[in-house]
């Protein structure tokens, strides 16, 4: 007898999650690696460990505070974050090309690193707050937790990992 597993009462899109998960997980990594090409004490692995552990640790506080805040089923959250993310995994896919045409170019690289970074941030905002507008979500109250929750807490990872993997420790 097969279970269906259930998630706020309805059943569980295990194959579109899955995929969606693939394509954060694959992103992050690429683009991380991709600051290898880029900037200056990167490597290809460390990189992309850096970019994926930072970032999925804001989503990981993001989705529960999104969850207890507005009322939004945490099925519902839990996929308009998935779909956020892949919206951002584009942009950042981009990114991860344009280091790629314009290695050794006599560009500023933490300057389009920085753009690059934001540009997704923006649309993935705007994707989320759009999806959760939907569900009865203030955009404002979106935005706030994002600036708060997922970059707060995404910085305070970017800046202790990047401590950790490339600067030699904490302290």
């Amino acid at each position: 007898m097969a279970v269906t597993q259930t998630l706020d009462g309805r059943k569980v899109p295990w194959t579109r999650w899955s995929i969606l998960t693939i394509i954060a997980v694959v992103g992050s990594c690429v683009y991380g690696a991709s600051l290898a090409l880029a900037l200056p004490n990167f490597d290809l692995a460390r990189g992309a460990i850096w970019i994926t552990i930072a970032a999925g640790g804001g989503w990981a506080a993001l989705i529960p505070a999104l969850w207890r805040t507005t009322g939004v089923q945490l099925r519902d959250v839990f996929d308009a974050c998935l779909v956020t993310m892949a919206v951002g995994e584009g942009v950042l896919f981009l990114g991860a090309l344009t280091n790629l045409a314009l290695r050794g170019a006599l560009i500023e690289p933490a300057a389009l690193n920085y753009g690059i970074v934001f540009a997704s941030n923006v649309a993935m905002a705007a994707a989320l707050s759009g999806r959760l507008r939907s569900h009865g979500v203030a955009p404002l109250r979106t935005v706030t937790l994002w600036m708060l929750v997922l970059n707060g807490v995404g910085a305070l990872l970017f800046f202790l990992l990047y401590r950790v993997l490339f600067a030699g420790g904490v302290a």
